[in-house]
């Protein structure tokens, strides 16, 4: 299986395979223009926030460096049913996109195709799980603050340009959550400098890094960037929460193979055991005649 974005990144960074993922940082330019302009456009992005259900912290708007509360930019509709589905306020996301700021949708592949594609061909390639982000900044806004992800990160510019600084470790393989937080960025600085459309970036684990648009004169070409979230680390901090109760102790022994779970609470009249509980019928109420 031969993926176009796949080998054109690895002939901008030099590489011959994954074994460079998560080592050493690296940074590239994908000479075919095309592949961008095939990757993702701004009117489909803004098609795939529009007809989506999205809710925060997948989708979500920066501004100023700080995240924005949820209630600027999304709405719920209610479906005669009674069901709220939230949805993005075209509106006040125009608004914000116009004002200066950073939209953040996590996961595209779930709604794209083409980002499917491109997560599917990268998880063969690499062997591991991987999630595409996307990021449209619109002037001079800035998005994070300087910051470390507890995970690989490759950098595509789509368009426009991204002014960047990236430093190295505070400590080896930093965890989400780890038994001492990592609140102190390295002195190290390992690169500053502007992306241009085509430059491709490999930020390891544990760097600190941040980035903002470049300048403010430079408004009509929305810079925007995919991310390709790259998670191949087990945390034993995680394994070890699974293993034992939040309460400490020794955890529950596991059930036999084929017992049947035992009852928690009342039994649900017979015929409605298939329907969650929220909708069951109430005890005393009659179902509605079809």
């Amino acid at each position: 299986m031969e993926h176009r974005l796949i080998r054109a990144v690895e002939e901008a960074l030099g590489w011959d395979g994954p074994a460079p993922l998560g080592r050493e940082f690296a940074r590239g330019s994908i000479s075919n223009p095309e592949i961008m302009a095939r990757l993702l456009a701004p009117p489909r992005l803004l098609d795939m926030v529009m007809r989506r259900s999205l809710a925060n912290p997948q989708f979500r708007f920066f501004k100023g460096g700080e995240e924005l509360h949820p209630d600027a930019y999304l709405n719920r509709q209610v479906t005669p049913r009674g069901q709220a589905i939230p949805m993005a306020d075209m509106r006040r996301v125009g608004s914000l996109l116009r004002e200066g700021a950073t939209l953040v949708l996590d996961q595209s592949n779930v709604f794209d195709p083409t980002m499917e594609v491109v997560c599917r061909a990268w998880q063969w390639w690499s062997r591991e799980h991987v999630q595409a982000n996307i990021y449209l900044t619109t002037h001079d806004a800035s998005g994070f603050d300087l910051h470390w992800d507890d995970h690989d990160v490759l950098i595509v510019q789509l368009a426009g340009e991204k002014q960047w600084e990236v430093r190295g470790t505070s400590r080896p393989a930093p965890m989400f959550r780890d038994a001492e937080r990592n609140n102190t960025p390295s002195e190290e600085i390992v690169w500053t400098g502007t992306m241009k459309a085509g430059d491709v970036m490999h930020i390891p684990r544990g760097y600190w890094h941040a980035a903002h648009a470049r300048g403010p004169g430079r408004r009509s070409q929305h810079p925007r960037d995919l991310r390709l979230r790259q998670t191949h680390r087990c945390e034993l901090a995680d394994v070890a929460r699974r293993l034992v109760p939040p309460g400490g102790g020794v955890p529950p022994r596991p059930r036999p193979l084929g017992q049947p779970r035992r009852a928690t609470g009342p039994a649900a009249p017979a015929g409605h055991r298939d329907f969650p509980a929220h909708r069951r019928p109430r005890p005393g109420r009659v179902p509605p005649t079809p």
